[in-house]
């Protein structure tokens, strides 16, 4: 049966431009226990008011949210316009949630399931209880019925779609014997490259030939991809006697790979093919040669590269993780080479991430200062919400947070100015090391529910300060 969900098809059942329903044509056939299970997803991580600044929670108001349950445990019954349009509203202006969370693909999944397009604008009006905006809902409409009409009647085979995946992994550990010695000369080929390992092909295996590539570069072998058409066109420029070329063709027969192979032999290039053809002109005259064997394509045709290109990609894979770990590339490394993006912020380091930077003054205190005294100290530091206490050698002793001075002079008023820090400082405060992954503070921020953690060196000297702010501008997730 899972084999056989449709796409929802909707049909209008009022004739009311204000406030009508839509009817599920074909609801036996739509996976409504899954739109249950996302919409239990969502409702649990709901609020009635908006919180701009959260990634926990969406706004989706309780009586569309109720109206919406109700349709679910009766599908065969019209959906309200509250719970659909709102539904629409809430997707575009009122959907706060990281959109690359769980939470976020739980959300897109729903609409999918529904089988809506999302509209470019509100379709309610939020000063008018919600009402139909027939402007904007009737174009809206118009584009829902093309949409379900290309659609209509079609059966997607996912059974099929599973064959597709078990067959290219399949193939992928069919390839495995390909590790032997010749694969040991192409690992040894590019560790020892005092150049560039250029990577090149045509069509479908180019495209992979591309992320092999930027895999090489990006784990310390330096790489770029050479179109064999562009090559030809002044791109040979980009060769040079000291580099590595890896050439991908599973037939290894192409007119632009064999005019390529006799470019680089003239510049005696080393050559190194993943090819599906041992008697193919690339095999013959490169230096090294993976073969991968003969392999049937898994699209309905038998023709479309599938099978193969995710084979050459998993070789590919193995030859520059192979490297990768002989040259010890260590996260440091990786995090150099992925400074930005999810990756970037959950390998940077706290020295990376903290506010304050080799060098800067930094919020520190004497545990016989007062706190007259420490104010004084600490008065020109840029933004901090804490000051860091030291002993007589410079070792962190204690934190004193903004939190822990207003709380002394409610209590002690005038008097507080004169009290010594080390009677106010919270002593075996948490702290980190600056070599520890921002990640690591991050855990700390949650667990203790603190805003600032003190960074320290090998002898537990200060050296920085990290803010909860500093972790959520570079998106760390903890």
């Amino acid at each position: 049966m899972q084999g056989e969900f449709e796409c929802a098809c909707w049909v209008r059942v009022s004739k009311d431009d204000k406030n009508f329903g839509l009817r599920l044509q074909n609801f036996h056939k739509v996976n409504i226990k899954h739109i249950r299970n996302l919409f239990a997803q969502l409702k649990n991580k709901t609020s009635n008011r908006r919180q701009p600044f959260s990634k926990e929670y969406v706004h989706f108001s309780s009586e569309s949210a109720e109206a919406f349950g109700k349709w679910l445990k009766k599908p065969n019954e019209p959906l309200p316009s509250i719970a659909y349009a709102r539904l629409s509203n809430w997707f575009l202006t009122d959907f706060v949630v990281d959109r690359e969370s769980p939470l976020g693909y739980a959300a897109k999944d729903l609409w999918v399931q529904m089988g809506f397009m999302v509209p470019r604008e509100r379709l309610t009006d939020s000063k008018r209880n919600g009402k139909i905006i027939p402007s904007r809902f009737h174009p809206w409409w118009r584009h829902q019925i093309a949409k379900q009409k290309m659609t209509e009647g079609i059966k997607f085979d996912l059974e099929y779609a599973r064959k597709v995946i078990k067959a290219e992994a399949d193939a992928i550990s069919s390839v495995t014997p390909i590790v032997d010695a010749s694969f040991a000369q192409a690992v040894e080929m590019i560790y020892n490259c005092s150049g560039s390992c250029i990577v090149s092909g045509i069509g479908k295996a180019g495209i992979i030939g591309q992320k092999i590539s930027a895999t090489l570069a990006s784990t310390g072998t330096p790489s770029h991809f050479l179109h064999p058409v562009e090559a030809i066109h002044g791109d040979l420029g980009r060769l040079r006697k000291n580099d590595v070329v890896i050439v991908l063709s599973y037939g290894g027969e192409t007119d632009e790979v064999t005019r390529l192979i006799n470019l680089v032999k003239q510049l005696e290039i080393k050559l190194i093919a993943i090819t599906g053809d041992s008697d193919s002109t690339l095999c013959k005259h490169s230096d090294v040669a993976l073969c991968m064997g003969q392999m049937s394509e898994a699209c309905p045709l038998g023709v479309a590269p599938s099978v193969s290109t995710t084979c050459m990609l998993a070789v590919g894979d193995a030859l520059a993780f192979t490297v990768m770990k002989a040259r010890n590339f260590s996260v440091e490394d990786y995090v150099r080479f992925h400074p930005g993006g999810s990756l970037g912020g959950r390998l940077m380091t706290v020295e990376q991430s903290m506010m304050f930077k080799p060098g800067e003054k930094l919020p520190v205190a004497a545990v016989s200062d007062t706190i007259k005294q420490m104010l004084e100290k600490t008065k020109n530091v840029k933004r901090h919400g804490a000051v860091m206490v030291v002993d007589e050698d410079g070792r962190l002793a204690g934190i004193i947070t903004d939190a822990d001075l207003r709380r002394l002079m409610t209590k002690q008023k005038n008097r507080t100015f004169e009290i010594k820090a080390a009677d106010v400082m919270t002593t075996d405060c948490k702290k980190i090391r600056t070599d520890a992954l921002a990640a690591e503070a991050t855990a700390i921020f949650h667990k203790y529910r603190i805003d600032e953690l003190p960074v320290v060196d090998g002898d537990d000297k200060p050296v920085g300060l990290i803010d909860v702010q500093d972790i959520v501008t570079i998106k760390v997730v903890g």
